[in-house]
C-alpha cells in the first residue's frame, strides 16, 4: 500500500473527525524489560501536538495482542469508542508507530473497522508508509551516514550493551 491522502466520503467539520493515532501495544508487566511504551507515547504526543489545533479529537490507539495480560490502554477499539463518545462522526485510523503493514494494521484493525462500519460509522484507514517513495528516501538519508561514517561499530556496541 502506498501513502495516500485521506478523502473523507462527505464533508465533516474537523471537530467531527476522530483521529486514532495507532502504535504497537505492550504488556504493562515486563519484569524489567524495556518495551518502548515511553518512546511510543512520546511519538504520539509529538504528532498530536502538531494536529490538535486542526483536529481536536485525537487519541492514541494501542495495537494490542489478544492474550490475557494487562496491556497498554486505550486499545484501538476503546480509542474509537472514546472518540465517538466525544462527538466524532467519522474515524481515521493513522499508523504512526508502524513503518510497514503487518498483522496488526491489516487483520486486527480490519476487524475493528468492519465492526464500526456495521454500526454505520464511517471509517478511513490510512496505509503504513512502506511504499511511499518519500519515506524510503528518508530512510536512506537517515541510514547512509550511520553506515558509511564508521558509526556501525558504535551502533553494534550500543545494541549489544542494551540487551538485558
Amino acid at each position: 500500500t502506498g501513502v495516500q491522502t485521506c478523502a473523507l466520503p462527505i464533508f465533516y467539520n474537523p471537530s467531527q473527525v476522530g483521529l486514532v493515532l495507532m502504535t504497537y501495544g505492550s504488556p504493562l508487566e515486563t519484569r524489567g524489560y524495556d518495551t518502548g511504551i515511553r518512546e511510543n507515547q512520546s511519538l504520539y504526543e509529538a504528532v498530536r501536538q502538531r494536529l490538535v489545533h486542526q483536529f481536536p479529537l485525537i487519541s492514541i490507539g494501542w495495537l494490542n495482542h489478544n492474550i490475557p495480560v494487562g496491556w497498554t490502554r486505550p486499545d484501538v477499539n476503546q480509542a474509537a469508542e472514546n472518540l465517538l463518545h466525544l462527538g466524532a462522526k467519522t474515524l481515521v485510523f493513522c499508523p504512526i508507530g508502524s513503518a510497514t503493514d503487518n498483522h496488526e494494521t491489516l487483520l486486527d484493525l480490519g476487524r475493528t473497522i468492519r465492526r464500526l462500519r456495521q454500526r454505520r460509522i464511517p471509517c478511513t484507514q490510512l496505509p503504513c508508509p512502506n511504499d511511499d517513495p518519500g519515506f524510503l528516501k528518508l530512510l536512506v538519508r537517515w541510514l547512509s551516514p550511520l553506515i558509511t561514517t564508521g558509526n556501525e561499530s558504535r551502533l553494534l556496541s550500543e545494541r549489544t550493551s542494551s540487551k538485558p
